[in-house]
């Protein structure tokens, strides 16, 4: 086992240095010239009038759709509802259709072309920011995207909570995921920082020199990995609100509480990845296979399995390993579009618990807005496969 996940890793270092020696080439050759200034790559669609009072809270808000998602849509009003300004930017041109959403929820919306992808949003957002002398100003600096289907109603005002509780502590960063897979990192769709972190020259100066080629695994890699390598894990006071731990906390309580809980007779097993699927991701898991060997009910007498699960979850990507658990136990409000990747979930149990946990969240008078959300989310796991 050790000896596979040590290869496993080698591997995996070989292919992303291969893919940084790319990435320079496309660079030099085809970017480097190419949109050079922050002006020639973003197109301003409208800016609203502000007091430098109200941009205490800002949001980089990165998108990639022509004609807005219900999923976005409630995501952006939930982003207000926490008191940040959004600066939106989609990275492609924005149907006219949604221009009046945006000019009522946005303070800032730009186009850009696909540039670095979600993490090349990021940078000339964090840029405009800066080149406006608007940095100082902020208090509180949020980034998010829209690779997650949203679920508001009671499961956003939780994450809502957290938010004000982060806000008036001591922590310097608020993050809601983090991965233990290959490298100790933080998760992008949704982190808050504050003035300690993001006016650091050095921060500062990590995006100013950041490179943006198309290449996913190396955006990852700059954009995730070695900004939390450089900045984000050496943040000793931070909040991280949907890990391993958390998660076991609320499952001993449920199994405390025995049969008056509703969940006594779930078996945990119908909440993880397709384990014939997930088996072969890069770093094989014997703690799946423990865990998938019999029942796992929440009863104390399968507690010996949780030490399995904790290990599983520590030991993968909890976006994907996790990717139910959390919402289904934390009331964690995201679901990632791209939970069928590599068919570990299939799209029927994507689907069924995103709907259950709509149904929780959700006023039974918001019917419609339910139905809505699930239909836009199969479609969107249909054109994933």
């Amino acid at each position: 086992m050790l000896y596979e996940n040590i290869i496993s890793l080698m591997f995996y270092k070989i292919k992303i240095r291969i893919k940084k020696f790319l990435a320079s080439i496309n660079y030099f050759i085809i970017f480097k010239n190419r949109y050079k200034n922050l002006e020639e790559r973003i197109n301003i669609i409208h800016k609203n009038p502000f007091t430098y009072k109200e941009i205490e809270r800002i949001c980089i808000f990165a998108c990639y759709e022509k004609i807005l998602s219900e999923s976005v849509k409630e995501y952006i009003k939930f982003i207000n509802s926490s008191k940040y300004k959004l600066i939106f930017i989609n990275n492609l041109e924005i149907s006219s259709s949604e221009k009046i959403f945006l000019k009522s929820h946005t303070l800032i919306s730009i186009e850009r072309e696909n540039i670095g992808r979600d993490i090349g949003a990021y940078k000339d957002g964090f840029l405009y920011l800066k080149k406006e002398e608007l940095l100082k100003h902020i208090k509180f600096l949020c980034f998010a995207n829209n690779s997650v289907q949203f679920i508001p109603g009671s499961y956003a005002n939780s994450l809502k909570k957290e938010i004000d509780i982060f806000e008036r502590s001591k922590d310097l960063g608020m993050f809601t995921h983090r991965s233990l897979e290959r490298y100790h990192h933080y998760q992008s769709f949704f982190y808050i920082i504050k003035r300690d972190v993001f006016l650091n020259k050095k921060y500062i100066k990590y995006w100013e020199n950041l490179k943006l080629v198309n290449d996913k695994l190396y955006m990852i890699e700059k954009g995730e990995i070695d900004l939390s390598k450089k900045f984000y894990n050496k943040i000793k006071n931070y909040r991280l609100l949907y890990s391993s731990n958390n998660l076991l906390n609320e499952i001993e309580k449920i199994i405390n509480e025995g049969k008056k809980s509703k969940f006594f007779y779930y078996d945990i097993r119908n909440l993880l990845p397709n384990f014939n699927k997930f088996k072969y991701q890069r770093f094989k898991n014997n703690s799946l296979k423990k865990i998938y060997k019999d029942d796992f009910y929440l009863s104390k007498k399968y507690n010996y399995k949780l030490k399995y699960l904790k290990s599983f979850i520590d030991n993968s990507n909890s976006t994907h390993s996790a990717a139910i658990l959390y919402p289904f136990f934390l009331k964690c409000p995201f679901f990632k579009k791209d939970l069928f990747r590599n068919n570990f979930y299939s799209i029927s149990k994507a689907i069924a618990f995103y709907e259950n946990c709509l149904e929780v969240s959700l006023k039974s008078k918001e019917y419609f807005l339910k139905n809505l959300l699930i239909n836009e989310y199969k479609i969107e796991l249909k054109k994933k496969r």
